[in-house]
């Protein structure tokens, strides 16, 4: 099953961070956290756009198609104002810790000071310390922990935006030449 036929439910999707980001290698947690972001987004463009008949969405899924990466999933998100400047920030910072991760093939951890300075970065985009003493007691300690309930929070949210999304309304294809009516004459 493909994750974008899994259910879609924000609490469903924190659950399911929640229970794996624990059980995996800071490298694999990562990349979790970055994935469910990554397939949340496609899963918000892909409720906004016009729906295709193509098996493959072409936009997404084929080679060298606009919207395969994470970052111009943002991007597009951004630029067509589906989530705001300081959220998109907040997720090229996870995908650049990402990055850094998948890339370091000696190995990598949240205490690498370049990891380390993109977390405390990450914190601060989605303000870490507006969550209760209560709230952050349940997430590790440092770093991880710190990229763990900021990740949560993101989830979270990317994914309520997906539950009230709907699709753009199509432009109507020359229903002016269909009907026998121009506009442009004289």
């Amino acid at each position: 099953m493909s994750p974008l036929d899994a259910p879609t439910s924000k609490q469903v999707w924190d659950k399911i961070f929640q229970e794996n980001f624990a059980k995996e290698s800071d490298r694999a947690g990562v990349i979790l956290a970055a994935s469910i972001l990554d397939t949340g987004l496609e899963v918000l463009l892909k409720s906004l756009f016009v729906s295709t008949s193509a098996a493959e969405d072409e936009l997404f899924h084929l080679p060298y198609s606009p919207l395969s990466s994470f970052s111009a999933k943002i991007n597009i998100a951004h630029r067509m104002g589906t989530i705001p400047a300081s959220f998109a920030r907040a997720l090229h910072l996870v995908r650049r810790i990402r990055n850094d991760f998948a890339h370091d093939v000696v190995g990598c951890s949240f205490e690498d000071a370049p990891v380390k300075s993109r977390v405390v970065e990450l914190t601060k985009a989605v303000g870490l310390a507006r969550f209760s003493d209560d709230v952050r007691k349940l997430f590790p300690p440092g770093t991880k922990g710190d990229f763990e309930i900021s990740s949560s929070w993101m989830i979270w949210w990317i994914w309520s935006l997906t539950e009230g999304a709907s699709p753009l309304p199509p432009y109507p294809e020359f229903a002016w030449l269909v009907q026998g009516t121009n506009k442009n004459a004289a």
